[in-house]
């Protein structure tokens, strides 16, 4: 499973849209969807600030720990 899996599921477990996302790290939609296909990667700080809005931890977003 990758950081991107974990993202999703917790994401359709917390009823979470890209759009929260978005607005949670002042980014845009098209951002977090080039995030979450995979097109694109956050850089770290963006990634720290995902895992804050999904309320998880960056080393289990990472690596499921």
């Amino acid at each position: 499973m990758t950081w991107i899996d974990r993202a999703r599921l917790v994401m359709d477990e917390r009823d979470i849209t890209q759009q929260d996302i978005a607005d949670a790290l002042g980014v845009t939609r098209g951002a977090v969807g080039h995030w979450l296909c995979g097109r694109r990667e956050p850089t770290l700080s963006q990634f720290v600030e995902l895992s804050e809005a999904l309320d998880v931890s960056a080393g289990w977003l990472l690596a499921g720990e």
